[in-house]
């Protein structure tokens, strides 16, 4: 026997009618306005993509500054303290071309003077003088015979602000694996100029 008052069983039965009407005219709607609500989703994921693209078309424009001081800025460390007493007078950081096994590939060296070239064509609106891409080329197999000066007197951007030139670079190259490609060219080039190479020393 049920635990339900007459006026709960009551209630019970019409909430099914009703639930069960509902249910009949909502797919009687859909039926009759089938493509009225095919465009109206439609016109609501559109526009909701729209608004996505928008924002992150925004954000693309704003490129994230650099402060290259602030990443080479050498820690000061107290010599009082047991790391301090084991830090070297000088640190003498090699290249890594000074350290890797073996030379370049052709189609590596290649690679980077093409970037390079493009890298001057972003910051001097030329091409790399044929002159300067073969002491390029001399630079990368480790030629020592070099003038380096013909390199930086053209690639000005490698000796001048590089906070400015990385900082320009991220702002061109909005995507991080090509921007870390164009960056890596600067630092391979960079890293085998004597010139604007040095050895850092603590006091």
């Amino acid at each position: 026997m049920s635990s339900l008052t007459p006026e709960e069983l009551l209630f019970l039965k019409n909430y099914e009618q009703q639930r069960i009407k509902h249910n009949k005219y909502q797919k009687l709607y859909r039926l009759n306005n089938a493509e009225h609500v095919k465009n109206y989703n439609k016109h609501y994921y559109e526009t909701k993509r729209e608004k996505l693209k928008s924002i992150k078309r925004k954000i693309q424009k704003e490129p994230i500054h650099i402060d290259i001081d602030e990443i080479v800025a050498t820690p000061i460390i107290d010599k009082r303290t047991r790391r301090g007493k084991k830090q070297k007078t000088i640190i003498d950081i090699k290249p890594r071309y000074e350290t890797r096994g073996e030379p370049l590939e052709y189609s590596t060296i290649d690679d980077y003077i093409a970037k390079a070239n493009i890298i001057n064509k972003l910051f001097n609106n030329r091409n790399l003088p044929a002159h300067v891409k073969a002491e390029l080329r001399k630079l990368l197999n480790d030629n020592k015979n070099i003038d380096e000066n013909l390199i930086l007197n053209e690639m000005n951007n490698i000796n001048d602000n590089i906070s400015d030139t990385i900082n320009t670079l991220r702002t061109h190259y909005k995507n991080d694996n090509t921007f870390k490609a164009y960056t890596n060219i600067l630092t391979v080039i960079s890293s085998h100029l004597k010139t604007i190479n040095k050895v850092f020393i603590k006091h």
